[in-house]
């Protein structure tokens, strides 16, 4: 097993990114992907890429993204 502290330490030298940002990137990446080609709501979404807490990814989606996640589907 790899503990986070490893994985963090050993992400960021290979990367010079910490690996939430990475996983975050994805993550959004994911996410941008599913509010364009899914019908799932705010919530769907959330819970599918592991969010608990739907409200807090709306606030990360908007954040990272510039629109919230409903915006960035009707202008796709």
């Amino acid at each position: 097993a790899v503990t986070p502290g490893h994985l963090s330490e050993t992400v960021k030298a290979e990367t010079h990114l910490p690996a939430k940002h990475i996983i975050q990137d994805r993550l959004l990446l994911e996410a941008r992907r599913m509010a364009r080609f899914t019908e799932y709501s705010v919530k769907e979404t959330a819970h599918a890429l592991g969010f608990d807490d739907p409200s807090h990814f709306a606030k990360v989606f908007k954040k990272v993204v510039g629109h919230s996640y409903l915006d960035f589907r009707h202008e796709s």
